[in-house]
């Protein structure tokens, strides 16, 4: 059976058959634009599993080499929380690289119902995916879907997801001191971020409605 298969897909690589890429779409009406809401500056927002694979301990170590620039930056972390084998919770882990500088800049939410995500995802001012690993994600999608300016990694999926430059930044999610510099260059240049967060509102609408 393996030799038909392999044989099969020889058979449609080498032929005229084209190809369409079907990716995952969001609600655009429930994830929508919201500019006109007053968004609290300075602040960042990670959406996900909290887990080692999600890239959110590099986030936080990235918190410090933030601050120094922007002494109120805030990031909030809505998700649920993952298990080690041996049953030990990863937040409990994250919290070990909370240094004390910057634990008052921390909020560890925890999981919420999506419905209310667009309201957070309003109010905040930059939306932050540092993940090591994705297939296609929702939460993505639906950060760039309400216009919001985004960080995220250049990994598989980042470079299909999100134009860098153009849409978002993408960043070396192993990185924090590389987190932390693409994240100062949003805060420091508002205007420039709110131009790339309109094109991704604009090409969201486009590829992934």
């Amino acid at each position: 059976m393996s030799n038909y298969v392999g044989n099969q897909t020889q058979k449609y690589l080498n032929s005229n058959f084209k190809f369409t890429t079907i990716y995952n779409t969001i609600d655009s009406e429930k994830f929508k634009d919201n500019s006109e809401v007053e968004y609290q500056k300075n602040t960042l927002l990670f959406v996900g599993t909290i887990c080692e694979k999600k890239g959110v301990r590099q986030l936080v170590q990235a918190l410090p080499i933030i601050k120094k620039q922007f002494p109120d930056v805030v990031l909030n972390i809505i998700g649920r929380d993952w298990k080690f084998p041996d049953g030990k919770s990863y937040i409990k882990y994250l919290k070990t690289f909370i240094t004390e500088d910057v634990e008052n800049n921390v909020n560890i939410i925890g999981p919420v119902p999506h419905k209310v995500i667009p309201k957070y995802l309003a109010k905040t001012d930059i939306c932050v995916y540092p993940s090591h690993m994705e297939a296609m994600p929702i939460a993505w999608l639906e950060g760039l879907s309400m216009g919001k300016k985004v960080v995220a990694s250049k990994i598989g999926p980042g470079f299909e997801l999100v134009k860098d430059n153009e849409t978002g930044l993408l960043i070396d999610p192993y990185a924090p001191e590389d987190i932390a510099k693409k994240i100062i260059q949003v805060l420091a240049n508002p205007k420039e971020a709110e131009t790339r967060a309109v094109n991704a509102r604009v090409d969201i609408l486009k590829r992934f409605n």
